[in-house]
């Protein structure tokens, strides 16, 4: 029978030797992987329930970062923040009835949001109408020293949502609002009146 033909093997420069490659050991459980350096590849457990079965992956300062870092936790609703809140909202219904914005809606969901104390809900008569009410809002409650965190929405999408943490503002076009029926959403908030 013909010997099969072995794959080549280089052979290391003069004077070099090559490193010799060691087994590795299996982390036990419960263990947490090193974390290498420079993007070097680590050992991590895989999803399964057995020790020694490992699945590589890469380990570079962005991810060791993204799992260092850990939320942060949501200010506390103190009474100077809820008050800020209530004043905040009752200014936001004040330019928005200025600029004939209609059926102005505030809802209290302290308590039962995590993200905002208070939602407003008003209606546009059409496109042009939401943006100038959207531009309105944070062009005057910027000269009294409220930023926005931000603002999604626009582009002939009928909605715009103008968020200012404590107070989310949703401005809707009459049908995409009867559409996505926020108030039905949020029927155990409280309602303010003003």
């Amino acid at each position: 029978m013909p010997k099969k033909a072995s794959p080549k093997k280089s052979v290391p420069a003069a004077g070099k030797s090559r490193p010799k490659k060691t087994a590795r050991k299996p982390l036990p459980k419960g263990k947490a992987p090193r974390a290498s350096s420079k993007g070097k590849i680590s050992r991590a457990p895989s999803k399964g329930n057995a020790a020694r079965n490992f699945a590589p992956r890469v380990v570079t300062s962005k991810t060791r970062a993204k799992t260092a870092a850990a939320p942060a936790p949501a200010p506390a609703r103190t009474p100077e923040r809820v008050d800020a809140g209530y004043r905040l909202v009752r200014a936001m219904h004040g330019l928005l009835d200025d600029k004939k914005a209609s059926e102005i809606v505030v809802l209290d969901v302290q308590g039962i949001s995590s993200v905002t104390d208070y939602i407003l809900i008003a209606t546009a008569t059409s496109d042009p109408h939401l943006k100038v009410l959207a531009g309105h809002l944070e062009e005057e409650l910027q000269k009294i020293g409220e930023k926005n965190i931000g603002r999604d929405g626009g582009n002939e999408s009928g909605w715009i949502v103008v968020d200012y943490g404590n107070v989310m503002a949703h401005l809707f076009v009459q049908d995409k609002r009867a559409y996505y029926g926020l108030e039905e959403l949020w029927k155990d908030a409280t309602p303010v009146r003003f």
